[in-house]
């Protein structure tokens, strides 16, 4: 008899061990097709990342061949003037085309870094999902089914606006109620009974 009872919770408790190793198994399987899928998700931020960057190197390169040819152009335009203004022209000449380069340079750096906050931005989304596209995170959104960036939350119990039902009345208080989000309920002129129970 006592043998039985051994067996039967060497059987359960084998049964039991198997449920947790496939649980484990599960949970793991689940976090690698997350890690995959942000790293595909990852990969493509830094494909853009690449293009982008070097889609400011070529605008640069266009800026100051745009500068060199208004230079040369300004240079020519000088040379046919009298050689008591030719000195001028040509001085302006050139610090127009210093300020070109630098203009040039500073677009370059505004695009690089443009480029940087894309990048980081895309990463940031990558690894923090946002089903609904509102800008906010679902780890944090109080409505993550819904868009809703400004995160109103007229009743603050955490639920958003666009997903809470609240008690929606006419004006008079008296009149037809119903559940309608806080919004909508807004939205329709009437009033939003946020202490009346469900």
């Amino acid at each position: 008899f006592q043998r039985i009872s051994l067996s039967a919770y060497y059987k359960k408790s084998f049964i039991f061990i198997l449920l947790i190793i496939g649980l484990v198994v599960m949970v793991t399987a689940i976090e690698s097709a997350k890690t995959a899928e942000n790293k595909q998700c990852e990969k493509q931020c830094r494909q853009d990342y690449k293009q982008l960057k070097m889609s400011c190197i070529e605008n640069y390169k266009d800026n100051l061949d745009l500068c060199n040819v208004n230079k040369d152009l300004g240079i020519n335009q000088c040379n046919n003037l009298p050689k008591d203004q030719k000195k001028e022209c040509i001085s302006i000449v050139n610090n127009n085309y210093k300020q070109c380069k630098q203009v040039a340079k500073i677009m370059k750096m505004n695009c690089l870094n443009n480029a940087e906050d894309q990048f980081n931005h895309c990463t940031f989304v990558c690894n923090n999902p946002d089903g609904d596209g509102d800008g906010v995170p679902d780890s944090i959104d109080n409505c993550p089914t819904q868009s809703n960036s400004g995160q109103h939350d007229f009743d603050n119990d955490g639920i958003g606006d666009v997903c809470d039902q609240l008690l929606c009345c006419d004006e008079d208080l008296f009149g037809n109620c119903f559940y309608e989000t806080a919004q909508n309920c807004r939205e329709m002129g009437k009033v939003v009974m946020d202490c009346m129970p469900k």
